[in-house]
């Protein structure tokens, strides 16, 4: 099936994240089935100033990759829409790096609360206009993300970069999630990915490895071990770059991060938590 391609899950979103000079951004378009209604979730910042906007709605379109939610399209490779006074013109180029993290024997079985497809090697280039100023793209990078599901996990904390000076990309997640939809069936699952400078590495938990996690959005180390591999990735935001989502989810675009052995990212990194502070073993 095609990455994008819309799924029969109670939950859907589709988005996609830039950085570009003075400009960061990440759209997402979400579909609550259950609930009936759809959203354009607009989360960006311009010389390190955030904000969100929104727009909601109570009929959608999602056929094949695209979907149409109010004044916003989505497909992989045409992303336009306006929401408040923000507007994006984009094509973009996929690339060949695909993160599918869900096991194939557990495909089937659908036993996590999300699976999701990511392009973490995407290509940007067009328009975006903020309160009439004009931000032109020209092959920027960022990633294309589809996840799908029953729910969201109880608590998650998501991490995606460019390492500075170089090729190298990371992407990880940790999160509470269930099995089965059983509340007490919970598990400390995940990934880590490193891919670049003629090197790869992941961590899949729980299948193929252990992660763990302990800090706030200030200060967060996450481990990764699998067999003779281990990991350590180490973030820093300031709390003001921070944008309330909404719903608990607390995000920035403009996070550190420092991976033993691999480089870092000043500035520009993707950040995301949910729930509460790690180390205290939240409940799903």
């Amino acid at each position: 099936m095609d990455d994008f391609a819309a799924r029969e899950a109670p939950l859907e979103y589709w988005f996609f994240k830039v950085s570009s000079g003075d400009l960061a951004l990440l759209v997402d378009w979400i579909v609550r089935k259950e609930a009936g209604e759809a959203e354009v979730r607009v989360s960006l910042w311009v010389r390190g100033q955030g904000r969100v906007v929104r727009d909601t709605a109570r009929t959608w379109r999602a056929r094949g990759s695209t979907v149409e939610i109010a004044d916003a399209t989505f497909t992989p490779t045409l992303i336009d829409g306006t929401v408040d006074d923000v507007r994006w013109q984009l094509t973009a180029v996929p690339g060949s790096a695909r993160l599918d993290p869900v096991p194939p024997a557990a495909r089937r079985t659908h036993p996590f609360d999300l699976e999701l497809v990511s392009r973490p090697r995407a290509r940007f280039s067009g328009t975006v206009e903020v309160a009439g100023e004009t931000f032109v793209l020209r092959d920027a990078r960022g990633t294309l993300n589809h996840y799908w599901g029953r729910r969201m996990p109880g608590s998650w904390v998501w991490l995606s970069a460019d390492l500075d000076d170089s090729d190298v990309i990371v992407e990880a997640v940790l999160l509470h999630t269930r099995l089965w939809k059983v509340p007490k069936a919970a598990v400390l699952g995940g990934y880590v990915v490193l891919d670049g400078g003629g090197r790869n590495t992941q961590v899949l938990a729980p299948a193929y490895g252990r992660l763990s996690g302990a800090g706030d959005e200030k200060s967060f180390t996450l481990r990764a071990r699998a067999l003779r591999r281990e990991l350590r990735l180490t973030t820093s935001a300031r709390r003001k770059t921070y944008n309330d989502l909404g719903d608990g989810i607390r995000q920035t675009l403009l996070a550190d991060v420092t991976v033993d052995d691999w480089g870092s990212c000043t500035g520009r990194a993707g950040l995301e938590f949910s729930g509460p502070r790690w180390g205290a073993h939240p409940q799903p």
